[in-house]
């Protein structure tokens, strides 16, 4: 391949993402009064690989950034929601709401230093977050990447 030719496949790729980020926006920008929000590029983002380990990519990603929210993620093969809860918050949460939805519960200091999975059970939760050392910690939903930007709003 050519540089030229990987180019031309990068602005390939980055066009089809910046069309779906535009309509996941949609439903946001029937709502910019009460959400404030930016689109961006974010680089250093990680792939969860399948055996649950995290890997960096090295190319940027296309986001949505919802102040005091969170971020969500177009990786190219899903999308991912992000954001940052402090341990006391998390303790309060009953993740039996989120039954059916996969996610992760991260160091927000150590990627690949997972404290909870969707995996787990709801009460194992309650004695791993006795032993979190960060202050806050990082909640991780994926969602198939053809998620309805209604579906994803209501989340």
């Amino acid at each position: 391949m050519t540089k030229d030719s990987v180019l031309k496949e990068l602005n390939s790729f980055y066009k089809i993402s910046d069309e779906r980020l535009t309509k996941l926006l949609e439903p946001f920008l029937k709502a910019k009064s009460i959400f404030d929000y930016h689109t961006a590029y974010l680089k250093e983002s990680y792939e969860k690989l399948k055996n649950g380990r995290f890997v960096r990519n090295y190319y940027p990603v296309s986001a949505i950034v919802v102040k005091n929210y969170g971020t969500v993620l177009l990786d190219g093969k899903s999308v991912v929601v992000q954001t940052r809860l402090s341990v006391d918050d998390l303790s309060s949460i009953d993740l039996k709401k989120f039954s059916g939805l996969e996610y992760d519960i991260y160091s927000n200091h150590e990627r690949n230093y997972i404290y909870y999975r969707s995996t787990d059970t709801n009460t194992n939760i309650k004695d791993k977050i006795k032993n979190i050392y960060d202050n806050d910690v990082m909640f991780e939903f994926y969602f198939d990447e053809e998620i309805e930007p209604n579906e994803l709003y209501d989340f």
